[in-house]
């Protein structure tokens, strides 16, 4: 009976209720609120449909909880050896990534094209809107 009560609220709800531009997605870590925030903003002027956006935008919340998550596992940061914000450093961002599609591919136990999705799709633009291009 709940699963058909949260259906029918899911139905009900109206359709203004779009997430908007900037907003903070339920799954996103406080340090990366602001980056997601830029990462939506880029996503709308993009002009695709709500669909990729959506989905985009998705992928990018997972990775953004990974590199939270992953930073908690040992005290040091995710990619760069050095400890170096992926976000942020371009040296950084490319061991993020790597280690990323490893653990998608091993620990979540995605298929190779679900994790090309998630690295063609979303990732490369987050690091931009995050000001990563930097090397140093």
């Amino acid at each position: 009976m709940q699963v058909e009560e949260r259906r029918i609220q899911l139905v009900d709800k109206p359709v203004g209720d779009v997430e908007e531009a900037g907003a903070t997605s339920p799954g996103v870590p406080a340090q990366y609120t602001a980056a997601y925030a830029d990462y939506r903003a880029a996503l709308d002027r993009a002009g695709m449909s709500e669909h990729t956006r959506r989905a985009y935008a998705s992928r990018v919340a997972g990775y953004l909880r990974w590199l939270a998550d992953a930073d908690l596992a040992d005290g040091q940061a995710v990619g760069d050896p050095t400890g170096a914000d992926p976000l942020a450093n371009a040296w950084a961002r490319d061991f993020a990534v790597r280690d990323y599609r490893v653990w998608l591919l091993t620990v979540a136990k995605k298929a190779p094209n679900t994790v090309n999705a998630h690295l063609t799709a979303g990732l490369p633009p987050i690091h931009t809107a995050s000001g990563g291009d930097q090397t140093g």
